[in-house]
């Protein structure tokens, strides 16, 4: 893909972004993309987080989760292949 190619799609949010690790880090920067309108894979090897992020809880005590009219992952909107959506795996 060139340059200019991989910059029009990340301003139209066209492109999916992967966040690897869902900890202190990785959560929130996931969240915020989803907030922005991109689509965002979020990746992690503890099955415990990924189950509780699915089912719409946080487990980061200062991440509370979003108000939304379709629960999912910490309040993140559903369906997962929407854009500007979210979608959580192990």
């Amino acid at each position: 893909m060139a340059k200019n190619e991989l910059i029009k799609r990340l301003n139209d949010k066209q492109s999916v972004i992967g966040i690897v690790g869902l900890g202190y880090v990785g959560l929130p920067l996931m969240l915020r993309y989803q907030e922005v309108g991109y689509r965002v894979l979020g990746l992690d090897i503890d099955q415990t987080k990924v189950d509780r992020l699915n089912k719409g809880e946080t487990y980061i005590a200062h991440i509370r989760p979003r108000p939304s009219k379709r629960p999912g992952p910490a309040g993140l909107r559903r369906p997962p292949t929407s854009p500007g959506r979210a979608s959580l795996t192990l």
